[in-house]
């Protein structure tokens, strides 16, 4: 049997074959709807030779992902400090590209990582030690979405 997932687009997410049984009962565990799955009428296509049926069925309530970044600690740090700085919510597989502004807004350091499959990130930063306190601000990018967090250096 041939099975195929049609998005609310008109366009095929996914194929399979998969075998049935003598009764014509088929199982597959693995032939899922995405996770980030489109709103709206799906449509399965189960196809046997020349026998077929097509079920429609409609996808509602799709969370939506909130981009945010997370620092190690809430308190001040200090010059030389070792910050991790983690997130959540970025595009899967992508490019993070991590901007640190001073407390005039002037950016004083772009670090870069990777997403996760599942969207997360993580690195670590060095806080300079000729850096002066006062409250600086982290910026991070993943395709269209953007976060800030604040931090103090004292």
């Amino acid at each position: 049997m041939n099975l195929e997932l049609t998005d609310p687009d008109g366009k095929i997410s996914k194929r399979k074959d998969i075998f049935s049984d003598k009764t014509g009962k088929f199982s597959d565990g693995t032939f899922r709807v995405p996770t980030d799955a489109k709103q709206g009428n799906w449509i399965l296509k189960v196809k046997s030779g020349v026998k077929f049926i097509d079920a429609e069925f409609t996808v509602s309530g799709t969370i939506e992902k909130t981009f945010t970044i997370k620092l190690d600690k809430t308190e001040a740090y200090h010059a030389g400090d070792h910050m991790s700085i983690t997130g959540t919510g970025a595009d899967k597989s992508n490019t993070i590209i991590i901007q640190i502004l001073d407390p005039n807004n002037v950016k004083i350091q772009e670090l870069q990582t990777r997403s996760t499959n599942e969207g997360s990130f993580d690195t670590l930063w060095t806080i300079p030690t000729d850096k002066q306190s006062g409250k600086y601000t982290i910026k991070a990018v993943s395709g269209q979405v953007n976060a800030e967090a604040s931090f103090d250096i004292q």
